[in-house]
C-alpha cells in the first residue's frame, strides 16, 4: 500500500504503477482505486517540485551566506551570490530569506569601491600638487591666492578634472638676514565622497642685506690690494723718471 505520500514514497508509487500498466484491459477495469494512485503520483511529484526549489533557494541563500563581510575582493562572490538568485524562479525566490544580506553587500561593495576611487584621484592630485609646490618659489609676502593659482594651473595642466585642491592655511615664519624662514602650507584634496589634508613645508630663503652707502657694494669681489699696488709703483717710477731728466738736463745745461 502507498499509504500517506511523503518523497519516501517514490519507490511504491513507481511499484504500484508498473504494477496496474501490466494488467490487461480487463484486468484493469477491475481495479477500482486507480484514482488513489493518480492522486499519489501528482503528491509526489508536487512534493519532489517543492524540494526542487528548496534545494534551489538553499544553494543561493548558501552563496550569500559565503560573502561574509564585505570587502574590495568580495566582488566575485557578491557577482556570484547575484547570479545564483537571479537564476531562481519566482517560487524558488519566494523562498529566500537573506536577500537583503546580498543587497546589502551590493551596497557596501559600491560603496568600497568608490572610496578606492576616490582615494586614487586623491593621490594623483597629491602628487601634482606637491610637484608644483616643490617647484615654486615662496618667499615672507607669497599669498595664499598666488599658491593656489599655482596648485590649479599644475591640476588643470595634468588633466585632473575629478579632484579638488584647496589652500586652507599658510602659515609663515618669516626669513631675515640672519636666518631662513618657512612657510607651512595646508592642503586640502577633496574627490567624490573623499577628503585628505597636507601640510608641505617650504623654506624662505634668508634675505640679503641693504647695500651700505658708506661701503657700496660692486658686486666685484676681486682682491684691489695688487691694483692699488701696482698704481703706487708707477707713480713712483714716473716720479723717478722726471727727476732723472731734470738732472740731466741740468749738468747739460753747465757743460755748455
Amino acid at each position: 500500500a502507498i499509504g500517506e505520500v511523503t518523497l519516501e514514497s517514490e519507490e511504491a508509487i513507481k511499484a504500484a504503477r508498473e504494477a496496474y500498466d501490466a494488467l490487461t484491459e480487463e484486468q484493469k477495469a477491475l481495479v477500482s482505486n486507480l484514482d488513489v494512485l493518480t492522486a499519489a503520483e501528482e503528491k509526489l511529484a508536487e512534493l519532489q517540485a517543492a524540494a526542487a526549489d528548496k534545494a534551489a533557494a538553499d544553494a543561493a541563500a548558501a552563496k550569500i551566506e559565503d560573502i561574509g563581510e564585505v570587502t574590495l575582493e568580495s566582488e566575485e562572490a557578491i557577482k556570484a551570490a547575484r547570479e545564483a538568485y537571479n537564476a531562481l524562479t519566482a517560487e524558488q525566490k519566494a523562498l529566500e530569506s537573506n536577500l537583503d544580506t546580498l543587497t546589502a553587500a551590493e551596497a557596501k561593495l559600491a560603496e568600497l569601491k568608490a572610496a578606492a576611487a576616490d582615494a586614487e584621484r586623491i593621490e594623483a592630485a597629491r602628487d601634482v600638487v606637491g610637484k608644483a609646490l616643490a617647484a615654486m618659489t615662496v618667499t615672507n609676502d607669497t599669498s595664499k591666492e598666488a599658491i593656489q593659482k599655482v596648485i590649479d594651473e599644475a591640476l588643470a595642466k595634468a588633466g585632473i578634472t575629478d579632484a579638488e585642491a584647496a589652500v586652507t592655511d599658510v602659515a609663515v615664519t618669516k626669513a631675515t638676514t640672519e636666518k631662513a624662514g618657512s612657510a607651512k602650507i595646508t592642503v586640502v584634496i577633496t574627490s567624490g565622497k573623499g577628503s585628505e589634508s597636507s601640510v608641505n613645508t617650504k623654506t624662505i630663503a634668508k634675505l640679503i642685506p641693504p647695500a651700505d652707502p658708506e661701503n657700496p657694494q660692486t658686486g666685484d669681489e676681486t682682491n684691489l690690494l695688487l691694483p692699488a699696488l701696482l698704481m703706487v709703483i708707477s707713480v713712483m717710477g714716473i716720479a723717478v723718471g722726471v727727476i732723472f731728466f731734470r738732472k740731466l738736463s741740468y749738468k747739460g745745461k753747465y757743460l755748455k
